[in-house]
């Protein structure tokens, strides 16, 4: 391997950037330094030190080489540097390089499923690709769709002092997508659900860069659901490999319903309905306002 070695600005968190990146996309074999000295086909022992000291021409090209990148970018090594600003620090570097993957690959959106922090009975979501989306080089767009589900029978609650169950149902939930990535956008729509076999809902477009919704409906509580196997219901712009979005459905106390159908508090006074109510909806949440459901998602590259 060539003696003529060069120090590379911040090189030990580029190279971390680099396997940590790898990592979160299922690229085993560049995922630690282990497994990338393997791979360049020199010793484990040569790598950390050149990181740590100084980096040979010839390692540099075949780091680059295994991970998709130019050594001549000025984010790699700033020749000029003393002279204008540092641009060759680690977090500039990947940036650029992240940018360079997705404008040069097939990405998508993937995801583990929803948490429900709950249960799915009060209220269930997930955001997904459309089944019919294909991915094309050069075009950083990813379309979601949006499937949520309220249980028809809503949600019970135990009453210990009556030894009932009353049932909670919710009439309307807050769900917001966001990410905290720069020059990355959200774009949305409202969303419609027809009645019948389907939900009895609607989720209105509130707010914008992030977006999120008010999914209400015009019946007494939330109910049915919506499961589109295709269309669009939100766009992302400009995302990358391992950039993730969260996903976070809300209700507050005063959005949930309870029914008190029957004899259970007949002769109470009015005072104490709208106590117990009121202990019951707190007891559906677990506090006045609640998180209902979380999804992480994540952008991943598109296997052929």
């Amino acid at each position: 391997m060539a003696r003529d070695t060069t120090r590379i600005y911040e090189l030990p968190e580029k190279i971390r950037k680099l396997t940590d990146w790898a990592g979160n996309c299922g690229i085993t074999e560049l995922a630690s330094i282990n497994s990338l000295a393997r791979k360049i086909d020199v010793p484990e022992s040569t790598l950390k030190h050149a990181i740590s000291n100084r980096i040979s021409f010839e390692l540099q090209r075949r780091i680059s080489e295994a991970f998709g990148f130019s050594i001549e970018w000025t984010e790699w090594l700033d020749r000029q540097a003393g002279s204008v600003a540092r641009r060759d620090s680690a977090e500039s570097f990947f940036d650029r390089f992240q940018k360079w993957k997705s404008a040069h690959a097939k990405i998508t959106i993937v995801s583990d499923g929803t948490t429900t922090k709950i249960d799915r009975r009060f209220a269930d979501f997930s955001f997904a690709v459309p089944g019919s989306f294909d991915p094309i080089d050069d075009e950083a767009e990813i379309p979601l769709i949006l499937s949520i589900a309220f249980d028809r029978r809503g949600y019970p609650v135990w009453v210990e002092e009556a030894s009932e169950t009353l049932i909670v149902g919710l009439r309307e939930v807050d769900l917001e997508i966001s990410h905290d990535q720069a020059q990355r956008k959200i774009e949305a729509k409202d969303i419609e659900c027809e009645g019948g076999a389907d939900g009895n809902f609607s989720a209105f477009l509130e707010g914008l860069e992030p977006p999120w919704w008010i999914v209400s409906t015009t019946d007494q509580r939330l109910m049915g659901r919506r499961l589109p196997n295709d269309g669009c219901d939100c766009v992302c712009r400009g995302f990358g490999i391992g950039d993730k979005l969260t996903a976070t459905m809300k209700a507050r106390v005063d959005s949930c319903v309870v029914g008190m159908q029957g004899n259970l508090f007949k002769g109470e006074s009015e005072a104490k309905k709208a106590f117990i109510d009121h202990l019951v909806r707190l007891t559906a949440l677990q506090g006045a306002e609640a998180i209902l459901g979380t999804q992480i998602l994540e952008v991943v590259p598109k296997d052929d």
